[in-house]
């Protein structure tokens, strides 16, 4: 199957264009083995159809002004417009895309509205469209396999222990906290079970990281020896130091105490976190009065 992407040049010269995409063909052959064919164009639509017209290895270039001569003798049922709208042209006995060109705006927007009017700007040799940008979200993969399987819980969180100490520092290293992970835990018979989570706030901890996946490993449902893990860390984005106030008021989201203690032990590292309860109520002494102990977090 074919797809197809827009590139903004700049303003490089038409020679420094055509080395351009001379270069990208031979990097997506060698690295992938993909066949691609470019098309260069002051705008999205004359560029299309100049990669349509282009072989692997022979980009077709549309000079600047030059683009409605280009598409001059084009059938207009290549222009954005509506099917009524095509077959209404085509029953005047239009079949070019000159013959649109050659028309009052105002009638193309009669016929089909704001469509009618880029299709007409288009016809002309103007496409207005700005080709924006997509970035690509960035994301760490770790993954590990097995000579045999593994089937003892704790050897598995240990590895996963190890797993984020190893992620920890790829994104202290990229100044970078994650959002969401993902664990996929390949199975003995080729299964497979996969899980998600999304933490409460960004984190580059370790100890935090090591958790939800321990987390997630307990939510999966594992019916046979483990033989990979594959570890992946999405929304990824730069350190933001921000003021954390620990006694604030809780997100909206956070009704219940169980989502308050979680966001709590991930801020906290889990140190630091003590329960208080009545001991002796009448003791002389204070401090006998009431026992204290260090929350366990399962």
């Amino acid at each position: 199957s074919a797809a197809s992407w827009y590139l903004d040049i700049g303003k490089l010269t038409p020679r420094d264009a055509l080395l351009l995409v001379e270069e990208l063909g031979e990097s997506l052959s060698r690295q992938f083995s993909l066949k691609a064919v470019f098309g260069l164009a002051a705008g999205k639509f004359p560029a299309t159809v100049a990669a349509h017209k282009a072989t692997a290895n022979t980009p077709v270039l549309v000079r600047r002004g030059d683009e409605r001569a280009f598409l001059a003798r084009l059938s207009l049922a290549l222009l954005p417009l509506s099917r009524d709208a095509i077959e209404h042209l085509q029953l005047l006995g239009m079949t070019t895309i000159c013959q649109v060109a050659s028309l009052p705006r105002a009638a193309i927007a009669v016929l089909d509205g704001k469509r009618g009017q880029l299709a007409h700007r288009i016809a002309q040799g103007d496409d207005p469209r700005k080709v924006i940008p997509r970035p690509v979200a960035r994301t760490e993969r770790l993954e590990r396999s097995f000579d045999g399987s593994i089937d003892n819980s704790l050897h598995l969180d240990v590895i996963l222990s190890e797993i984020a100490a190893e992620l920890a520092q790829r994104l202290a290293a990229s100044n970078e906290t994650l959002r969401t992970l993902a664990l996929s835990l390949s199975l003995e018979r080729g299964q497979s079970v996969t899980g998600q989570r999304r933490l409460h706030e960004p984190t580059s901890h370790q100890a935090i990281i090591g958790r939800a996946l321990m987390r997630l490993r307990a939510q999966l449902e594992i019916t046979a020896g483990v033989t990979g893990i594959i570890v992946m860390a999405r929304d990824l984005a730069p350190v933001a130091w921000q003021q954390l106030d620990l006694f604030g008021t809780p997100a909206p989201t956070l009704h219940r105490r169980e989502d308050l203690l979680t966001v709590l032990v991930d801020r906290a590292d889990a140190h630091g976190l003590y329960a208080f309860e009545v001991w002796e109520r009448e003791h002389l002494a204070l401090e006998q009065r009431f026992r204290v102990s260090e929350v366990s977090i399962a």
